[in-house]
């Protein structure tokens, strides 16, 4: 879709994500940080709902999303490859 230059859209949205991945340390001293695939642990409640605020389209196509109101966090956990369980919250907060 098309968002026309303007200064403040009024929407709504729901955000439910399809996958997390999570940043695991290396094993290794001197080893690189990576983000591994996981399992999703947490049923049905890690959905954001209603989520509604001003959205901005600058003259160069940025987008600016600014949340006001709405469920704005859920509490999720995951499992990764090793079988650790991590629990975060999802949240559209900076």
């Amino acid at each position: 879709f098309f968002f026309k230059q303007k200064t403040a859209y009024e929407i709504q949205v729901c955000l439910e994500p399809t996958s997390f991945k999570v940043k695991e340390e290396s094993q290794f001293k001197s080893g690189e940080e990576e983000f591994v695939d996981t399992k999703l642990m947490t049923r049905l409640t890690y959905t954001l709902d209603e989520i509604s605020g001003s959205l901005s389209v600058g003259g160069n196509g940025d987008i600016t999303f600014t949340e006001e109101d709405g469920i704005d966090y859920a509490a999720v956990t995951v499992q990764l490859p090793g079988g650790e369980r991590v629990p975060f919250l999802f949240s559209v907060k900076e």
